[in-house]
């Protein structure tokens, strides 16, 4: 700062920053210039060495497969085998589609009505039971279909007693919650304490 300006205090903070700035300035003589550095293209080595050669060929991408859908038709249909396979007690067949219908089947037959589902929704679920017939269940559908019995015998036991006392509260077992891994494992501790029947 200059020593005129420490001996006047400044009317106005933006008047000290430019007198600094001016008096503080430096001028060149001559302004120096840098010129970005030149690229130099050298002669390729072979004439057919490209960069994929370097980089790795791109992949060709595969047109996708058919779209899969679980529309109300298909529902219709696995509902219909569903029904024989209770019918016969025999789930040996059972695909993770037929468990999304059983889920119909045995939804109407506890409260009166079946669910309203969304295509999306039953597509979802089709993938979760795949999971968990992997996971929880060693790939055997008749396991995963006592799991199912299990769980609409205790609703259904649970849904008489609200309807005897009037009382409205509690939910319904939607296709989440019957796939969920917290169903299982209301239905592992039950086994256990049942001593494994």
């Amino acid at each position: 700062m200059s020593p005129e300006m420490r001996r006047r205090p400044p009317t106005d903070l933006f008047e000290e920053e430019v007198e600094t700035r001016v008096s503080t300035s430096v001028v060149l003589e001559k302004p120096v210039f840098h010129s970005p550095p030149q690229l130099v293209l050298l002669p390729s080595l072979h004439p057919k060495v490209t960069a994929d050669d370097f980089v790795g060929a791109r992949k060709k991408r595969e047109p996708p497969g058919p779209v899969k859908q679980f529309t109300d038709a298909k529902l219709r249909i696995a509902a219909a085998e569903v029904e024989e396979m209770i019918r016969t007690r025999d789930f040996t067949k059972a695909r993770p589609r037929h468990f999304v219908a059983m889920h119909g089947v045995l939804h109407a037959r506890v409260y009166g009505l079946g669910p309203t589902d969304p295509a999306s929704t039953r597509l979802r679920a089709a993938a979760s039971i795949t999971r968990l017939l992997k996971v929880h269940f060693d790939e055997d559908p008749v396991k995963l279909a006592a799991f199912v019995r299990w769980v609409w015998v205790r609703e259904a036991g649970r849904e008489k007693a609200r309807r005897s006392t009037g009382d409205c509260s509690g939910g319904r077992i939607g296709l989440g919650l019957q796939f969920s891994s917290a169903m299982v494992d209301d239905y592992r501790v039950d086994t256990m304490r049942r001593g494994g029947r």
